[in-house]
C-alpha cells in the first residue's frame, strides 16, 4: 500500500533459524527487526520468551512507523485546500463553509484564520465568524479518542480532528 509517498507493508512473520523477523518497507527501504542471535539453550530455558519479547518490540516499532507515515499522509491531504476567491462567494456563510471544511484547527484558531481572510467583507466581526462556524460546521475526530478533550479546542495530533460542514447547502450557495 502507498500512503503519501510511504510504502507500508507490515509483512508476514518470517521464521528463520528459530528467530522471528518482521519486515517493514518504509520509503522503499526494507528494515528487518529482531535479528539477534539466541542460543538453543537460552531459547529452551526461557521457553521462547526472548523471541516473543523481541517480536513484540519489533511489531511495536513497525506499527509506530506505519502510524507516523499515515499521519504524514493525512497532513498532506489536509494541506490540499481549495483556492477560493471570497469576492465571488454569494454569502458570508458559504465563504465560511468553504474555509472551515476539512480544517484541523481548534475553534479559536479557525475563527481567527477565517476572520483574517474575510475582514475585507463589510459587517464581519470575530463574534459573527464564530457564531457562523458553530452554526454551519461541526468538529469530528477520526483517530484515537481523548476522554479529557475539549471537542472545540483540543489539538492532539492522534485524534485527527476535522471540521465538517453540516449541510452541503452552504457550500453550493
Amino acid at each position: 500500500m502507498s500512503y503519501g509517498g510511504c510504502i507500508m507493508n507490515v509483512g508476514g512473520v518470517v521464521e528463520m533459524e528459530s528467530h522471528v523477523h518482521l519486515i517493514l518497507k518504509v520509503d522503499g527501504k526494507v528494515e528487518i527487526g529482531g535479528c539477534e542471535e539466541v542460543s538453543e539453550e537460552e531459547e529452551s530455558f526461557n521457553g521462547g520468551a526472548i523471541d516473543r519479547k523481541r517480536e513484540r518490540e519489533t511489531r511495536i516499532i513497525a506499527l509506530s512507523k506505519e502510524l507516523e507515515c499515515l499521519l504524514k499522509y493525512y497532513k498532506e491531504v489536509l494541506d490540499e485546500k481549495l483556492n477560493l476567491d471570497l469576492r465571488e462567494c454569494c454569502s458570508s456563510n458559504s465563504s465560511i463553509a468553504c474555509l472551515l471544511e476539512e480544517s484541523n484547527l481548534s475553534l479559536s484558531k479557525l475563527v481567527e484564520e477565517i476572520y483574517e481572510k474575510m475582514k475585507v467583507k463589510s459587517g464581519i466581526t470575530p463574534a459573527s465568524v464564530k457564531s457562523s462556524v458553530l452554526f454551519i460546521g461541526r468538529r469530528s475526530f477520526y483517530g484515537v479518542p481523548n476522554v479529557d478533550a475539549d471537542v472545540l479546542e483540543d489539538e492532539t495530533e492522534s485524534c485527527l480532528w476535522c471540521w465538517e460542514v453540516k449541510s452541503l447547502f452552504y457550500i453550493s450557495s
